[in-house]
């Protein structure tokens, strides 16, 4: 996680594979926000399935429950690369 008011917060995620006894890149969650603001949006994808899924979001007034406001599905890439050479999202 980095940032103040504005964040980003990323977390990939990685299957073992037995076969070549390495870690593979399967999914990444990435949220991005504005912490005064109270609103974000969360991309969260996944490398097998080939499917996106994007969610903004803002606080209701209290600041303690997150509602999405919209959801996109789309297409991504249908990678695995393994640990060693996953890169972060830009």
């Amino acid at each position: 996680m980095s940032g103040s008011r504005e964040f980003a917060n990323e977390t990939l995620r990685f299957r073992y594979d037995p076969g070549t006894q390495r870690f593979v890149l399967i999914g990444r969650d990435v949220e991005t926000g504005d912490g005064a603001r109270g609103t974000g949006t969360t991309v969260s994808s996944n490398y097998l399935t080939g499917r996106k899924i994007t969610e903004p979001y803002r606080y209701d007034k209290t600041g303690e429950r997150k509602i999405t406001t919209s959801t996109k599905t789309e297409e991504c890439p249908v990678k695995t690369p393994f640990m060693e050479d996953a890169e972060p999202e830009n």
